[in-house]
C-alpha cells in the first residue's frame, strides 16, 4: 500500500526518465503424463495400468512494460507490469493467465549498490478457471562488482487466495533469493547466472499437508556464436511437506529436475526469434503426483 501511494504522487512530482515495452507472439506444443492412480476406501492408492496423457499444440502472447520516474535525491519510482496468455484448443487443461503489477521505491547505497521496496500483485488462471490471486511484499539488495556482473538478495513475505472449492488452498508464503550474475565466467561463455530459492508455504487452515518447504537452484549458460545466442539452463527442486495426505502415505518428499534450452536471432533492432525447448521431470514417493512434462516452441519477440 505504501508503495501505490508513494507510485501516485511521484508521477505528478517528476517526469518520466526511462520507460520500456516488451511483447511476444508465439506458438508450442506441450505434453504431460502422470500415473493412473485411485484411492481405495481404505486409503490406499492403487496404481492402474499405464499413463494419463495431456498433449496439444497453444498460441501465447506476453505484453510487459516499465516506467522509471526520478525522485527527490538518490530515490526512484519504478512500475512493472506483465500479462501472459496461453490457449489450447485442443487441450483446454492448459490454458494459463498471469497477470502482475509491481511499484516499487529504490535508492542507491554508494556507488554499486541499491535497495528497494516493493508491492506485488499477481492473478492466475489455470485451464479457464480462477486458481490464485497472490499479494506480497519485496525487499532487495542489489550490488554490482564493477566488471558487468551483479549479486541480489530478495525476500518475499506474501498471501495467496483462492476461489469456491479451492479456498482451502489459501497459504502465507515466505521466499528468500540469492543471485549471482557473472559476465565471461569461462572462455566462450558470455554469460552465467545462478540462483537459490529457499520458500515455505504455510496453508492458512491449518492442512498440515497443504504446507511445505522447497529449495530450488537453478544454473544458466549464455553465449552468442554464429550470429545466434544460445542458452542452457538446470533447475534442481526438492520440496518436503509437513504431513501426509492419508495415513496410509507417507509423507510427501517431491525432487524435480527441469532442462531449458533456447536460441534466439536478431531479425532486426527490437525484434528477436527464439525457439526454446522445456523439459520437467517431478519424482514424489507419493505416485499421485509424478509427472513428466514437455514443451516446444517458437516466439516473435518485439521491444520498444
Amino acid at each position: 500500500m505504501l508503495c501505490a501511494l508513494l507510485l501516485s504522487g511521484g508521477a505528478l512530482a517528476a517526469p518520466p526518465s526511462a520507460a520500456t515495452l516488451a511483447a511476444e507472439v508465439g506458438w508450442g506444443h506441450e505434453s504431460q503424463t502422470s500415473p493412473l492412480v485411485q484411492i481405495s476406501p481404505q486409503g490406499t492408492l492403487i496404481f492402474l495400468g499405464g499413463l494419463r496423457r495431456l498433449a496439444g499444440s497453444h498460441w501465447r502472447a506476453n505484453l510487459s512494460g516499465l516506467r522509471d520516474w526520478s525522485l527527490s535525491g538518490d530515490f526512484r519510482l519504478a512500475l512493472a507490469g506483465d500479462v501472459h496468455v496461453k490457449r489450447s484448443l485442443q487441450t483446454p487443461d492448459f490454458d494459463f493467465l498471469n497477470a502482475s503489477l509491481s511499484p516499487a521505491l529504490r535508492t542507491s547505497l554508494g556507488e554499486r549498490a541499491n535497495v528497494g521496496i516493493a508491492g506485488h500483485w499477481q492473478h492466475i488462471d489455470v485451464a479457464g478457471e480462477h486458481f490464485r490471486k497472490t499479494r506480497s511484499l519485496q525487499v532487495d539488495w542489489t550490488c554490482a562488482d564493477g566488471e558487468g556482473g551483479h549479486w541480489v538478495i530478495m525476500v518475499d513475505s506474501g498471501r495467496n487466495r483462492h476461489r469456491g472449492d479451492l479456498v482451502d488452498l489459501d497459504s502465507t508464503s515466505s521466499t528468500l533469493l540469492l543471485q549471482r550474475h557473472v559476465e565471461a565466467p569461462l572462455p566462450g561463455i558470455d554469460a552465467l547466472d545462478l540462483e537459490l530459492y529457499l520458500v515455505r508455504e504455510q496453508n492458512d487452515r491449518h492442512f498440515r499437508e497443504l504446507s511445505s518447504r522447497s529449495h530450488l537452484l537453478h544454473v544458466s549458460l549464455e553465449r552468442a556464436w554464429l550470429g545466434v545466442t544460445w542458452s542452457a539452463g538446470v533447475a534442481w527442486q526438492q520440496a518436503r511437506f509437513a504431513a501426509a495426505l492419508l495415513p496410509t502415505l507417507p509423507l510427501r518428499r517431491d525432487e524435480a529436475w527441469t532442462m531449458e534450452l533456447a536460441a534466439a536471432v536478431d531479425l532486426a533492432p527490437g525484434r528477436t526469434l527464439r525457439v526454446d525447448y522445456v523439459g520437467v521431470r517431478n519424482d514424489s514417493n507419493v505416485a499421485l503426483y509424478q509427472n513428466r512434462y514437455r514443451q516446444i516452441g517458437v516466439a516473435l519477440q518485439i521491444s520498444w
